[in-house]
């Protein structure tokens, strides 16, 4: 599946269903490997990809990666633990806080080039995504899986994605 040249509609969205889970299949045998870990938010994105998944037998682990308390005031955790609950999937939470504390550099003496304040916030802003990228690429080589991705035409249109963080297998 090199590429998207088709378009899903309802007529023929359940044979794509099993195209696509069949290709996630097959993928998964040629490598060998346990089976998939998804980042997941609770987006639209990444809960079809977890159905899509899910429905084709793809053994799929889930990670949610809140930053301190900040999945609880959103409607994207309730979201999420509704659909990990309707398919019983399995999943892990890291908070990742510590982590992106951590990276963050409070020395103003490092700014070279007399670096902005909108640079210096878009790097911080960066950090979260990139952490959680971290995190999912070594929870699945601990337990020999790959990182599933959700990436989408939208994103790579308007240049957002984190580099090898919503990679697709």
């Amino acid at each position: 599946m090199e590429g998207k040249n088709f378009v899903i509609t309802e007529e023929n969205v359940q044979e794509y269903s099993i195209k696509m889970g069949n290709w996630i299949k097959e993928y998964i045998d040629t490598t060998k490997t346990a089976g998939v870990v998804l980042g997941m938010s609770g987006g639209v994105d990444c809960s079809t990809v977890a159905a899509l998944c899910k429905k084709n037998g793809i053994n799929i682990h889930l990670v949610l990666m809140p930053y301190g308390d900040n999945m609880e005031k959103v409607k994207a955790n309730s979201d999420a633990m509704e659909l990990i609950n309707k398919f019983n999937l399995s999943y892990h939470v890291f908070d990742i806080k510590n982590a992106v504390d951590s990276i963050e550099i409070e020395d103003g003496s490092i700014y070279l080039n007399g670096a902005n304040k909108e640079l210096i916030d878009l790097s911080r802003a960066n950090i979260r995504p990139r952490v959680r990228m971290t995190y999912l690429y070594h929870y699945a080589q601990i337990n020999n899986m790959l990182v599933i991705g959700t990436g989408n035409l939208s994103e790579r249109t308007v240049g957002y994605f984190t580099k090898w963080g919503d990679r697709s297998i």
